[in-house]
C-alpha cells in the first residue's frame, strides 16, 4: 500500500514539474499555447458557452469505491446537532450497489467513538469500513490513503458534510467517469437553502471559483445550463468521481496541496493529460459548505497553484457569454 502511494507521489511530481516547466518558460510560449489549447481547442470551434456532455444510457454501471475523509465534526443539520458523517452515511448506504464499497477515513483528531458511530450510521453494513490515518492532517494524504485501501474500478470522493438526495445518483457518476477521455466528474451541490453551491469550477482573475453560485438550480438561465450535463474547467473534490486507471495515471491528490486546491490541481492534471472534466446537472447533493473544516487560503497555496498552472488559469471559454460569474449569494464570498 505504501508503494502504491509512493508511485502516485512520483507521478504527481513528474506531472507538476512538466506543468511548471511550461508555465515558467517564456521561450516556449508556442508550446504553452498548444498545452492550453488542449482544454479549449474543441470549445473554440463553437464559441459561446457551455458544451453538453451525454452520459450513455446503459443498464449496468461499474462498482465504485466511495472514499469519505472525516474529522468527525458535528454541526447543525436541519435544526439538530448531528455528526456530519452520520448524516451522510444514513443517506448514502441505501443508494449503494451490491459490489460498491465505502471507506471512511479519519485521523487522530477524530472524537472517541467515531468508529462505533460509523458502524451504527451504516447499519453495520459490511460494505462500509473505517480506515485510520495516524499522520497529521492533510486532506490529500487522507484521500490517497482511502483510495489505496480501495479496490473498485471507479473512485468516488465525498466530503463528509454532504448529503445524498437521489437514490440513483451513483449510476451517472460512475458511467460518466469511465467514458473515453473523461477526467474528473463532479455533481451539482446545493446549499441548505436549496441554491447552487457548486455547478462546476471556472476561473476569474487568475484563480478558480464556483460558477453560477447562489442560483436556483432550476433557473433556466443560459439555456438551462444548471440542469445540463456538460464539460467543465474543473469540479470540486466534495463530490468527484474518476476511473481508477485515470486516478493512477494522474498520481492521485497532490501532497503539495494538503488542504486547499488539491481538487483544482487534480482537474488541471487531467486537462494537461488531454482529458475532459465534466459536471452533471442531473446529479444533485446537499453540501453543508466547509463547516467541517474552516476554509483559509494561504498565500503559499495560491503561489503554488499559479506556479504550476498559470497557463490553465486563463479565461474559461466554457462560460464566456454566460452568467456564470454573477454570484447571487448575499455576500458574494466563496463559501466552500
Amino acid at each position: 500500500m505504501h508503494s502504491t502511494r509512493s508511485r502516485w507521489e512520483a507521478t504527481d511530481r513528474r506531472i507538476g514539474s512538466e506543468a511548471e516547466a511550461h508555465a515558467n518558460a517564456p521561450v516556449r510560449r508556442s508550446a504553452l499555447h498548444r498545452l492550453a489549447g488542449r482544454v479549449s481547442d474543441r470549445i473554440e470551434r463553437r464559441r459561446g458557452g457551455p458544451v453538453p456532455f451525454r452520459v450513455p444510457a446503459v443498464a449496468d454501471r461499474p462498482a465504485v469505491s466511495i472514499v469519505i475523509p472525516t474529522a468527525g465534526v458535528s454541526g447543525d443539520v436541519d435544526g439538530s446537532q448531528r455528526c456530519y458523517v452520520e448524516t451522510l452515511l444514513r443517506s448514502l448506504v441505501p443508494t449503494l450497489g451490491t459490489e460498491d464499497e465505502v471507506l471512511v477515513v479519519s485521523g487522530p483528531e477524530a472524537p472517541p467513538g467515531l468508529e462505533a458511530l460509523v458502524v451504527a450510521s451504516a447499519g453495520s453494513d459490511p460494505r462500509v469500513s473505517h480506515v485510520v490515518d495516524d499522520g497529521g492532517f492533510s486532506f490529500s494524504a487522507r484521500v490517497n490513503l482511502g483510495v489505496a485501501h480501495s479496490t473498485r474500478p471507479v473512485v468516488l470522493l465525498l466530503n463528509d458534510d454532504t448529503e445524498v438526495l437521489d437514490r440513483s445518483w451513483i449510476h451517472p457518476m460512475a458511467v460518466a467517469a469511465t467514458q473515453p477521455a473523461v477526467g474528473a466528474v463532479g455533481a451539482t451541490l446545493l446549499y441548505e437553502d436549496g441554491t447552487t453551491q457548486h455547478a462546476g469550477l471556472t476561473t476569474t482573475e487568475g484563480l478558480p471559483t464556483h460558477a453560477w453560485a447562489g442560483w436556483d438550480p432550476d433557473d433556466p438561465v443560459d439555456g438551462g445550463v444548471l440542469q445540463m450535463d456538460r464539460r467543465a474547467w474543473g469540479v470540486t473534490g466534495a463530490a468527484l468521481s474518476v476511473s481508477r486507471s485515470n486516478w493512477d495515471e494522474l498520481g492521485g491528490f497532490s501532497l503539495s496541496f494538503p488542504v486547499n486546491y488539491n481538487d483544482v490541481d487534480f482537474c488541471c492534471k487531467a486537462a494537461q493529460m488531454g482529458l475532459t472534466n465534466v459536471v452533471l446537472g442531473s446529479v444533485r447533493l446537499r453540501h453543508f459548505e466547509t463547516r467541517s473544516r474552516p476554509r483559509e487560503l494561504g498565500e503559499s497555496e495560491v503561489r503554488a497553484l499559479r506556479s504550476r498552472w498559470s497557463h490553465l488559469l486563463v479565461p474559461d471559454p466554457l462560460v464566456q457569454g454566460t452568467s456564470a460569474l454573477v454570484d447571487l449569494r448575499a455576500d458574494g464570498a466563496d463559501r466552500g
